[in-house]
């Protein structure tokens, strides 16, 4: 029984886990991919409709979208194209184009150097269908190639019709690119197309470069002119179209015109006949435009995306019929797979039946024409093109290589036809190729999902339940015809004598075995069949029928297995689904977690915190709860132009009309500034502007109004803007403060305008920013005032009140009320519009029901469990006669519960499509009956059974006659079911403890279902006897027919309705849930019929609890998953690498604890989602005073200090870490929030200490100056870090910021902190510099440079030894095994620190006895024996011995610090003690558990019997177990998976052990193994257990083998074995339940098995998901890409040698290179990491030497990039010229020196025939391409390829700068180098890196500010200030 025990948990748990959750990942990128893009799709069409956009457009949006994921999978820009290395995205596009550049004879036969630069720049843009490409008479711009779909050419004769078709490969507008001509024609999308597109504008850029080829270019083109007019001279002007061939008499005299591309063109009429004649009118015939390749290799396979698509163009297609005859296919398919096994295999009594199979010959005959049939059409619409020719041609070119079309081939054989096709064999193989044909519905099946996807659970679902079904069929038809087979005639069956029908128990029919064999054999012989099939697919296993043969015990294994795959498959896709419906809702609630966590870690005001939370929830409001990307404010980001740009424009044009400076602009210029503009949803009563207040923004208001106030104690507002008001333009152009406190009187959405948003979008217009710039010129002076007048009064302004979401809106009672939504007369006015006022006002009351709330939640939850009852309780009455006082007074209590649900519904508020709330109660009343479900809820609340009483005169509770008819009355309720679901809808949207939730709601409607089933399981074994029931007749209980599964309990007790409830329950529950005890199963054909249903309806219940279980335990903590990838992928590389040990761990534990400090979060995020009055508020708490207390900001305006905030990082170093270095290039300063910092010099001398509020590093972003000190973190440091980066970018927004950091600077050398001395003695600075140097020995390998340094403290084996073992001070880190602790006060104590070994060790055994000791309580307890045997001493032995340690735990708990909510460790003695005494979770129950009771046992044993009840005690043991287990949710050090199994499995054992020592315990045995020894007869054996229980059943069946094995530990093997029978649904029914406790235990056992298994099982899922979560989204972005790259036509070759560089790069480096690796630590940390990775290839380099300088080598080392490369991809090309963005924005052109890390390296050159030739060959730490670096704008002369995988380093031209700039030696030696080996390039005149650089750009902006013309808009007296202005060289748009 153990090895069966543990084989049944191996295979429900482990196998099952990891199947179906292995297979649960794989859909959950693409399901997930689907659900986001049909979620945001109906937010856009929300919105669009809210803004009243045309009903046209809507619909072309969604048809964009739609044909977005059919093509693209819902991606519009791919995003690992820009993952590839340059010359591969070159390749790719160039590979692209490679077909127009043949076809078009502008561009055929020219340089490849110049098609590969116009392969740049040419563009893959998508249509709609029906979407105009270009006009007639619009000014021709762009030239298109189509890559796919077709064009429409509108007639010239008539624009109204369609004159051509141009098919995929067709150039549209090739001269329109030389020429400033119209468009000649109207050219209109006729299908989604995808089109490459050239502007000319960009084209003519080019071609300035290239001059040689513009002459050749325009000789052809004028070539081209002339040869169309002479071709017009021989033609004449009548044609339309020419045709390269005719046959037209009278134009045999002229000449064939040549058309230098070949063009071939087919009539759209019949099939397609190629055109020989000259087209006169087009009006007549559409014409099929075709340009094929004159070279095939250039043919590209257009056709190649309809492979792809993710729906089929069959099933995507437009035509009616088309849809139809699929809906026939689908028919015939589904019903030729069911009827054919099934005729094959019985014999009915059904006439029906029997007709269907006799005409199965000819419905075979024409289902095979049909089949034959749908090929053709299959073929003719796999591709969506026009013409019979090209459907068939195309379309079978797409379906050969498909596995289906050789299906419907073979099932379209009419294999009835040939005289072996009567053989058995051969039919039952023809049945199976018939039934392939089902792959249509899985086909369709997938359609569905993809178009609807809001129903995608719903239609997985029903493939599930339509999969089970069939396959149960199928099984079931070949399993009789193992054990019967039809005789000739179809008349009689010939059943064997052994098989799988004849296993059922004799003892449980009444018939004699000749009558059951003709019933199974002919009568019931497919229920029969079908019952046991279903039960074997189900994997219930009733145990009734069995299999025999081999040939049955082959098919049933086969079976089982197969349908364990398909379950897991489907159980895949239902997780999956349900993951996407709730993802939208998990992912806002995982971000607010995050927030909450970090605000509460900052230790932020409460208020502040309620107010951050509640601006989160009313963003995901506004958005809809849609998650945009960064820096993304719209929804439709990823729409052509032409689409997002007019529903940009639709929704601001009204608001915006009346801003001054927004007046009659150009709507460009309005869209640029709208989609840069923020959106912010306010709460009422928020202060969204201060007085005083200068932020540069405008706002607009969207909806709601706002209120001016002149002072914050006044009620009355000074004014009121609503909808379309504007406030702040004055703010926004001059800086002017806000005169007003702005609040807001209801929900406001707002938009924002930034100054830098304004000049951004704006840029073009020079008048209004001059004009702007003047005024403000003369404003200053009083602005400045202003500003300075309001600061003084606006010191530490209060915050806004808190505003949570109540649970009721209350309105003012009284006239001079005012509430914050309305006042007395608002709310009164509503009544005065009324004609009778008064009846409202008394009916309704003074408040409504928030939606959100609270009590809302509770209501609907409640109202979720009264339905439940409701329903049940009139099924129960219906079906189980149950109409006891008690029962109908519960229905009553029910029903009023009803009515007061209506009236609170008319109370209840709503929102409406603008997401505004309507709170009053007259209109959401009013809303509530006419709108809503009003009459529908009376209806069903009315209780029409009570009209019985009235009419007949039976009892008010339904008693006496009609009794029956009282119940049907109640049925009318039955639509209360369709609340019962809301409950999960809510539990869904808790975070905390939704699972726990889930699982309740779940068991409690598994329970309601089961009740529901039992009730008409009772009433088919017991019919109810009469309609008619009197007084005192309702308790009267139906009489059960012989031979129901009710009778099969004979033990059990059935005198009351609750027992038969209970068996009814149990009997229910082993089915639906799959257990199959088999106890209670009969031949009844209405029984098994009932099964059947109950199986299969349970088995979908059961599918969806455990995906929706799994889903919600999918981890989405997207913060968590990131960073911990990063950790992983940081620790591959390390020890990939073989970074030293020290250095890695060093790694690993900042990164730990930099997690356990912010989880992850930066104040950065924080303040960018934040609405300005929220920042303010934010900043003023976090950061502040930190930041107004550093010397260097001192003196700085708020709002400059918020801008700095937005661009600071926060970082934590942990004691004894390295945070700067010296000598190190590093661009970041450094504040100190909380802690110590030593500085160092270079010899690790102590200089320094600085604290809070104090800074360093200013000179490294001021001057860019290299680190002059060592910086170490002397405690637990929390800093603000700003990079050079960050702080140019402030800079660019606050110039003048730079020039005050310099006046507080004075020098470019030191930091402020180095201007003051501070007083150190000697042995202090020797002290602190000995821990200094210890520290970072420690930490990490040192440099060489360093090694003397860290010479001296080389610590001897024996002091290591000791050290390692024990230890004392104040550290938290890095403790030995023994580490006595003690605090700043106290130099000697007796604290052991909780962090040391030995405590670790110590509380990891203090865990396990906590989970061990309850264990082993309630085994004694329940296994209780007078005598103890062996075993129970063992055991009563240990269950002491373990409380030792426990003692032990209790005595070290008053000496163990405790940690601190700052992560510090509390060590005063004193309050250690204290806190340990006052935790409920610590002393107390450590002492109350740990009370010696078996000190008692020398009491009586009747004492002795009841003081073993005392070990419960032991469960409280499992809180600490618990709460240890529980703190470890969010340590990064325990895994995912880890964390979940083991709680789930630690929760599952003690399951199973509880209810095994409990089921023994109901039936315990009296007789021991003593008494047995001494003498223990046959009778004392069968009497020692209780009879009527599983015991003595158990004895009394097996006594002959049991006689001598009653030892007490077998019985719980026994019982625990019956445990995990019942909970793995194995159920082999060899123990079952007996009496009515047995049962309910039973019944609990069942639930519990289903519900914790589905638990175990999302464990596994989502920590299997976890695990693989990085690799999966990587996969999948790769599959992106390489299906895009086939649909716009890539060769397979080039798509397996991008899918072969994306192998090789996760296998080297986790798919994220080195260098962005490594981005993720602090800079000193990341420099030391890439020193460590890169330094021996760096030695081996003679020009990188620089005479073994470790600061310079470290320095190059961590400006590295890092770049890998598969064979033979080129690193660069010949000619090419990196192009690098400026902090500026300006792009310069920049090279690039690479250092080959790995592999080899090869260079080729061209020699004088342009043939490539190998130049040289380059290894493993040799540098190429450096004059690429030496010299600015030299393009490289060589190619670069790599020969092997190569992995290498580059460093940029600009890095090189730096280098030289900070190192002369090194700048010497390549100064050498340019001398010696690149004195040809200085002779070209080519400049060196040391010589000053102007770009162009540099020069050009200077001859554009000399020529600004004066703006016309400008008054006289102003064009002085003007001309002053223009002396500057820009305009400058800052406010600082």
């Amino acid at each position: 029984m153990g090895i069966m025990s543990l084989i049944m948990l191996i295979g429900a748990i482990i196998i099952s886990g990891f199947f179906s959750s292995g297979l649960a990942t794989f859909k959950l990128e693409n399901d997930g991919a689907l659900f986001d893009l049909y979620f945001r799709v109906g937010a856009i069409v929300g919105h669009l409709t809210h803004i009243q956009a045309h009903e046209i457009y809507i619909n072309k949006v969604i048809e964009y979208y739609s044909l977005l994921w059919n093509y693209r999978e819902g991606v519009y820009d791919v995003t690992f194209m820009s993952e590839l290395p340059q010359s591969v995205v070159e390749d790719m596009f160039y590979d692209i184009c490679r077909e127009m550049f043949h076809k078009a004879p502008l561009f055929r036969g020219l340089d490849e150097n110049f098609l590969r630069c116009v392969s740049k720049i040419v563009h893959v843009v998508i249509y709609n269908p029906n979407m105009i490409i270009c006009s007639t008479g619009d000014y021709a711009m762009n030239m298109f190639y189509l890559l796919q779909g077709e064009v429409h050419v509108k007639s010239k004769l008539d624009r109204r019709m369609n004159g051509g078709i141009l098919r995929a490969g067709c150039i549209i507008g090739e001269m329109n690119l030389f020429f400033s001509y119209p468009y000649t024609t109207t050219l209109e999308t006729r299908t989604c197309c995808q089109l490459l597109q050239i502007e000319k504008f960009e084209l003519f850029e080019l071609l300035k470069k290239h001059e040689q080829i513009l002459k050749l270019l325009r000789k052809r083109v004028d070539r081209r002119f002339v040869k169309v007019q002479n071709d017009y001279e021989i033609v004449g002007k009548e044609p339309i179209c020419w045709v390269q061939q005719r046959v037209n008499p009278s134009l045999s005299n002229k000449s064939d015109i040549e058309l230098d591309f070949p063009v071939v063109m087919r009539s759209g009429k019949g099939f397609n006949r190629i055109i020989y004649q000259d087209v006169l009118d087009d009006t007549e015939d559409v014409i099929i435009i075709d340009m094929p390749c004159i070279d095939k290799s250039y043919e590209k396979k257009h056709t190649q995306v309809f492979k792809t698509c993710v729906i089929p163009p069959i099933l995507n297609t437009t035509e009616t019929w088309v849809k139809w005859w699929n809906t026939l296919v689908l028919l015939i398919s589904v019903y030729s797979a069911i009827m054919a096994p099934y005729c094959h295999h019985f014999v009915s009594n059904n006439e029906l039946m029997k007709f269907l199979c006799d005409i199965d010959s000819f419905i075979e005959f024409l289902f095979c024409f049909v089949y034959m049939c749908d090929i053709v059409v299959e073929i003719c619409y796999s591709c969506p093109v026009t013409g019979l020719y090209y459907k068939f041609k195309d379309g079978l070119s797409i379906r050969l290589s498909e596995v289906t079309f050789w299906i419907d081939v073979i099932s379209a054989i009419p294999f009835a036809a040939f005289d072996w096709a009567n053989i058995q064999e051969i039919k039952r193989i023809v049945n199976i190729v018939r039934c392939l044909r089902l792959w249509k519905v899985g086909r369709y099946f997938e359609y569905l999902d993809n178009i609807h996807p809001d129903s995608l659970f719903l239609f997985r679902l029903i493939r599930a339940i339509f999969s089970i079904v069939y396959g149960t069929h199928l099984a079931s038809c070949y399993l009789y015809s193992f054990a019967c087979s039809i005789k000739p005639g179809r008349t009689t069956v010939n059943c064997e004598r052994v098989s799988w029908l004849r296993s059922f128990t004799e003892g449980k029919t009444g018939f004699s075995a000749d009558a059951r064999h003709d019933v199974l054999g002919i009568t019931e012989g497919y229920w029969i069949s079908f019952y046991f099939a279903c039960a074997t697919v189900t994997t219930t296993g009733f145990g009734d029928f069995s299999p025999q043969t081999r040939t049955e015990m082959i098919f049933l294994a086969a079976s089982q297995l197969l349908s364990f795959c398909i379950t897991g498959y489907y159980t895949a896709l239902l997780t999956s689904a349900l993951s996407c419906i709730v993802r939208p809702k998990l992912v806002f609630q995982q971000k607010l977690i995050g927030v909450r966590q970090f605000l509460t870690h900052k230790g932020l005001a409460e208020p502040l915190q309620k107010r951050i939370i509640e601006h989160y929830y009313l963003q995901d409001q506004l958005w809809s709860g849609v998650s945009l990307p960064d820096k993304v404010s719209h929804y439709m980001y990823d729409t052509p132009e032409y689409l997002h740009e007019d529903a940009i424009y639709q929704e601001v044009e009204l608001h915006f009309d009346g801003v001054p400076i927004f007046t009659k602009l150009d709507p460009k210029i309005l869209v640029n500034i709208t989609k840069l503009m923020r959106r912010y949803l306010i709460p009422p009563g928020a202060i969204f502007v201060r007085k005083g207040e200068v932020r540069r923004q405008m706002y607009v208001i969207g909806r709601g109004s706002v209120a001016f106030f002149s002072d914050k104690d006044d009620i009355i507002p000074t004014k009121i803007l609503d909808e379309t008001g504007h406030f702040g333009l004055r703010d926004l152009l001059f800086g002017e403060p806000s005169h007003h406190d702005i609040k807001t009187m209801s929900y406001c959405l707002l938009y924002e305008v930034e100054l830098r948003d304004l000049f951004e979008a704006m840029r073009s217009d020079i008048d209004l920013l001059a004009h702007v710039e003047v005024e403000k010129q003369k404003l200053q002076h009083g602005i400045d005032a202003m500003i300075l007048e309001y600061s003084l009064n606006s010191k530490n302004l209060p915050n806004d009140d808190a505003k949570e979401i109540p649970s009721f809106i209350y309105f003012p009672k009284y006239p001079r009320d005012i509430m914050k939504h309305c006042t007395y007369q608002e709310y009164e006015e509503v009544f005065d519009t009324m004609k009778r006022p008064k009846i409202f006002r008394c009916f309704l009351m003074r408040m409504a029901i928030h939606p959100a709330g609270t009590f809302a939640r509770f209501w609907i939850s409640f109202m979720s469990l009264v339905a439940a009852m409701i329903v049940g309780s009139f099924v129960a009455e219906t079906f189980g006669g149950r109409r006891t006082l008690d029962f109908r007074i519960i229905s009553v209590i029910m029903d009023v519960f009803t009515w007061i649900d209506i009236y609170l519904k008319l109370h209840w508020a709503y929102y409406t499509d603008s997401n505004m709330l309507i709170s009053h109660p007259v209109q959401t009343s009013i809303r509530y009956m006419f709108k809503g479900e009003f009459l529908l809820d009376v209806l069903i609340s009315i209780p029409f059974e009570l009209m019985i009483p009235l009419v007949t005169g039976t009892s008010f509770f339904g008693y006496s006659q009609c009794a029956s008819w009282y119940s049907k009355f109640r049925w009318t309720r039955f639509s209360q079911i369709i609340r019962i679901p809301a409950v999960i809808k809510i539990f869904h949207s808790v975070f905390k403890f939704r699972n726990i939730l889930l699982l309740v709601s779940y068991a409690s409607i598994s329970l309601f279902i089961c009740t529901i089933v039992a009730s008409i399981a009772e009433s088919v074994a017991c019919p109810p006897g009469t309609a008619i029931w009197s007084e005192g007749d309702e308790n009267k209980l139906p009489f059960c027919r012989e031979g129901t599964y009710i009778r099969q309990k004979p033990n059990l007790k059935l005198d009351t309705s609750n027992q038969r409830w209970v068996l009814g329950i149990y009997y229910v529950s082993q089915v639906m849930f799959s257990v199959g005890c088999g106890d209670m199963t009969t031949l009844s054909v209405v029984e098994m019929r009932l099964l059947i249903a109950v199986s299969l309806f349970g088995f979908g219940i059961v599918r969806c609890i455990l995906a929706d279980i799994t889903a919600a335990e999918v981890d989405i903590d997207e913060v968590r998953q990131k960073y911990l990838e990063s950790i992983i992928r940081i620790n591959f590389t390390m020890t990939k690498e073989q970074v030293p040990t020290k250095v890695r761990k060093s790694v690993l534990r900042h990164m730990y604890h930099t997690w356990d400090m912010s989880k992850g979060l930066q104040p950065r995020q924080l303040f960018r989602d934040l609405h300005p009055a929220l920042e303010a508020d934010l900043f003023r708490d976090l950061v502040g005073d930190d930041l107004k207390r550093v010397p260097i900001f001192q003196g700085f305006r708020e709002n400059i200090l918020r801008t700095i905030c937005q661009y600071m990082n926060t970082v934590f170093f942990r004691k004894g870490e390295r945070i700067t270095r010296y000598g190190n290039m590093e661009r970041e300063m450094y504040i100190i929030v909380q802690g110590q910092v030593w500085i160092a010099d270079r010899y690790l001398l102590w200089t320094h200490t600085l604290s809070d509020g104090e800074s360093f590093g200013e000179v490294s972003i001021v001057y860019k100056q290299r680190r002059i000190y060592n910086a170490i973190a002397s405690t637990d440091v929390e800093l603000f870090v700003l990079s050079v980066e960050d702080f140019e970018t402030v800079l660019q927004r606050y110039p003048a910021v730079l020039d005050e950091l310099k006046l507080k600077l004075t020098d470019d050398t030191l930091d402020i902190f180095q201007k003051t001395q501070q007083q150190i003695s000697v042995n202090e600075m020797e002290t602190i510099s000995s821990h200094i140097k210890t520290w970072l020995a420690r930490n990490g390998t040192p440099d060489p440079d360093e090694r003397k340094i860290f010479k001296n403290i080389r610590e001897g084996f024996f002091y290591q030894l000791v050290s390692n073992l024990f230890g004392s001070g104040q550290d938290d880190q890095d403790l030995p095994f023994i580490y006595i602790a003690h605090d700043n006060t106290n130099k000697i104590g007796i604290l052991i620190h909780p962090k040391c070994t030995f405590m670790r060790l110590f509380m990891w055994l203090v865990i396990l006895i906590c989970y061990l000791s309850p264990a082993l309580s309630v085994y004694q307890i329940c296994f209780y024996e007078e005598i103890p045997s062996k075993v129970g001493s063992n055991i009563a032995d240990l269950s002491w011995a373990i409380e030792l340690p426990m003692y032990l735990h209790i005595i070290l708990q008053f000496i163990t610090p405790f940690k601190l909510a700052n992560g510090s460790y509390c060590k005063v003695f004193h309050k250690i003690v204290f806190n340990y005494l006052t935790s409920f979770n610590g002393f107390w129950i450590n002492l109350i558990a740990t009370l010696p009771f078996y000190l008692l046992n020398d009491n009586s044993a009747a004492e002795r019997s009841t003081i073993r009840y005392l070990e419960t005690v032991r469960l409280l043991r499992l809180i600490y177990f618990y709460r240890s287990h529980m703190s470890k949710v969010s340590d990064l050090a325990t895994s995912t998976i880890r964390y979940k199994i083991t709680l789930s499995m630690s929760v599952f054992f003690l399951m199973v052990h509880f209810i095994a020592c409990v089921f023994y315990n109901i039936a315990a045995c009296s007789c021991s193994y003593t008494t047995k020894i001494t003498g223990c007869t046959d009778e004392d054996v069968n009497n020692m257990c209780p009879m009527g229980t599983w015991t003595h059943e158990f004895v009394r069946t097996n006594e002959v083998y049991f006689i001598r094995r009653l030892e007490t530990w077998r019985w719980y093997i026994r019982s625990t074995y019956w445990v995990i029978c019942t909970v793995s649904t194995t159920g082999f029914g060899d123990i079952t339940p007996v009496n009515t406790h047995e049962t309910l235990l039973a019944i609990f056992t069942i639930f519990c098995g289903a519900f914790i298994i589905s638990i175990i099982l999302s464990h596994f899922a989502s920590g299997i998901s976890s695990l693989n979560r990085a690799y999966r989204e990587y996969i999948y972005q790769v599959n992106l890409l390489l299906k895009h790259m086939g649909n716009i036509g890539m060769s397979q070759e080039r798509i397996d040698k991008v899918l072969s560089y994306f192998s090789f790069r996760w296998e080297k480096c986790r798919g994220v290179r080195y260098h962005d690796s490594t981005s993720v630590l602090p800079s000193t940390m990341s420099t030391t990491i890439c020193y460590a990775l890169y330094h021996d290839v760096v030695y081996k380099n003679s020009l990188l030497s620089n005479k073994g300088n470790t600061m310079f080598h470290r320095q190059l080392c961590g400006m590295f990039k890092h770049y890998i490369y598969t064979p033979g991809i080129n690193i660069v090309t010949e000619d090419y010229l990196e192009m690098e963005e400026s902090v500026e924005g300006a792009a310069c052109t920049t090279g690039t020196m690479f250092l080959l890390f790995r592999g080899r390296i090869s260079a080729y050159g061209k020699n004088k025939d342009g043939e490539q030739i190998l130049l040289e060959t380059f290894g493993v730490g040799q540098l190429f391409a450096k004059y690429s670096a030496f010299f600015y704008d030299l393009p490289y002369d060589k190619t670069y390829r790599a020969e092997t995988k190569a992995e290498i380093l580059g460093i940029t031209q600009s890095q090189m700068i730096e280098l030289v700039t900070q190192y002369p030696e090194f700048a010497e030696t390549i100064q050498n180098t340019i001398t010696m080996e690149y004195s040809h390039f200085v002779e070209q005149k080519y400049k060196t890196i040391f010589e000053p650089r102007i770009t162009s750009e540099d020069e050009m902006s200077t001859e554009t500010t000399e020529e600004l013309e004066e703006p016309m808009s400008v008054e006289p007296n102003e064009r002085k200030e003007w001309k002053e202005m223009k002396k500057k060289n820009r305009i400058r748009t800052s406010d600082s």
